[in-house]
């Protein structure tokens, strides 16, 4: 007998609880589909981002996901499908608090099972027939970094699953799953994208696994349409078994992988109503990893603009950034823009700011002179003999004098009458 896939959930979490580990489970005690879809408001079908959306807008969900061989088996003498096809429908509903917390709620319900019911020597496989109720997910997530619309974000979630659906009908487990997961995403024009890293940990004896999934989609006509494709995994992290029947078991391998890759389209054909469809193959054998997958959807969610950014005053000066024109310098207030919120100094503490000092190194006073203020005061010139040269540079301070050009010695002297020369010599 040969299985054809590992399964996976697109989730994650960090508890898992023994109380079930030595109990046998019933056949079909495993939550076979792999997809579990995005809270409404999201832009892919299966990879998480970490978008709010505003502060108390509500959103809705209708989604219809069908699967095609999600559990096949395979031998030498007998192959066929446990289960051929699941249909599941999805209702979800979200609720944005704060631009910053996300609350969310699933209920999926298989409509239609179906399969071949395989044996395997005197061992017959039972495929499932009803319709079933699934597990009950509520989620909640937080955006740490950045703000919708922003080129990155970084958020964190969590959900668990509670065993409101039976667990002998691959529809639930019986137990309790935990799945936290970390989130990041962003928006660069008209580019989308979303990658999101997890676990999912379980209460039942079914093993832990890791998530990973990445979207990437293009926003068109005026962000009315989003195209985009998104890749999903999950690895088990723990050797396991799945119990297809209560005497008869699959081993699951360490490591093993499933993949599922998606191309999908969401629109808003009026006012609040978004349509959505989505279709890929699965890309590796695994359990619960279907041979092709479809979705449909139907969704209620109120577009929300972006919200300003919120003004921030990282030194604490009173004045918000958008005004202060030295943001991270602490400053007192001024009616002029480029000095509002700047610091004040004062080196030669002669009360005229240095931005405003025309001698900043020499104490002074304020004047209305911009060359002048905060310079020290002239003192008027002296002149003690009134002769138009002060005593600074008078050689005769007080003798009246004439103003010699060229020679200092003499400024400011009296000029000495000589006689004029007669050529005698009058030693002769």
């Amino acid at each position: 007998m040969k299985r054809l896939a590992v399964f996976s959930v697109v989730a994650a979490g960090a508890l898992l609880s023994s109380a079930a580990a030595h109990a046998v489970p019933p056949s079909g005690s495993i939550a076979l589909n792999q997809l579990d879809p995005t809270p409404p408001g999201d832009a892919f079908f299966g990879v998480a981002s970490p978008t709010i959306g505003g502060h108390l807008v509500p959103r809705g969900v209708l989604m219809l996901d069908h699967s095609r061989s999600p559990l096949s088996l395979s031998s030498h003498s007998v192959s066929g499908d446990v289960v051929g096809s699941q249909t599941f429908l999805h209702l979800a509903g979200s609720l944005a608090l704060w631009d910053r917390l996300l609350v969310s709620l699933l209920m999926p319900i298989a409509v239609s099972q179906d399969g071949d019911s395989p044996s395997v020597g005197s061992t017959t496989f039972s495929s499932p027939r009803t319709a079933q109720a699934g597990d009950l997910r509520l989620g909640a997530r937080v955006r740490l970094i950045g703000e919708d619309q922003d080129v990155f974000q970084l958020g964190i979630g969590v959900s668990a699953h509670f065993p409101t659906g039976p667990s002998n009908s691959y529809v639930g487990e019986g137990a309790v799953r935990l799945s936290p997961s970390l989130l990041v995403g962003g928006r660069v024009r008209r580019v989308m994208w979303s990658a999101g890293l997890g676990m999912v940990a379980r209460a039942s004896s079914n093993p832990a696994s890791l998530t990973t999934g990445g979207g990437i989609g293009v926003l068109l006509l005026d962000s009315r349409l989003h195209v985009g494709a998104e890749l999903f995994t999950s690895t088990l992290l723990q050797q396991g078994a799945f119990h297809v029947t209560e005497q008869r078991r699959i081993p699951l391998d360490l490591f093993s992988t499933g993949a599922e890759l998606l191309l999908g389209a969401r629109g808003r054909v009026y006012n609040d109503v978004l349509l959505g469809v989505a279709a890929g193959p699965g890309l590796t054998t695994a359990i619960g990893n279907p041979a092709f997958r479809f979705i449909g959807s139907v969704s209620w969610s109120p577009a929300v603009a972006p919200q300003p950014r919120r003004a921030q005053d990282p030194d604490e000066d009173g004045i918000l950034d958008t005004a202060d024109a030295c943001p991270y310098a602490f400053g007192p207030r001024s009616d002029d823009p480029k000095r509002h919120g700047c610091p004040r100094w004062d080196l030669d503490e002669d009360g005229v700011d240095d931005l405003d000092d025309a001698c900043p190194d020499a104490w002074g006073v304020k004047s209305e002179d911009k060359t002048k203020n905060g310079c020290p005061l002239e003192l008027p010139s002296l002149d003690r003999d009134g002769d138009g040269i002060s005593d600074a540079e008078d050689a005769c301070p007080d003798e009246k004098g004439e103003p010699l050009k060229g020679d200092a010695a003499k400024r400011g002297c009296p000029v000495t009458e000589q006689a004029p020369d007669s050529g005698e010599d009058p030693y002769q």
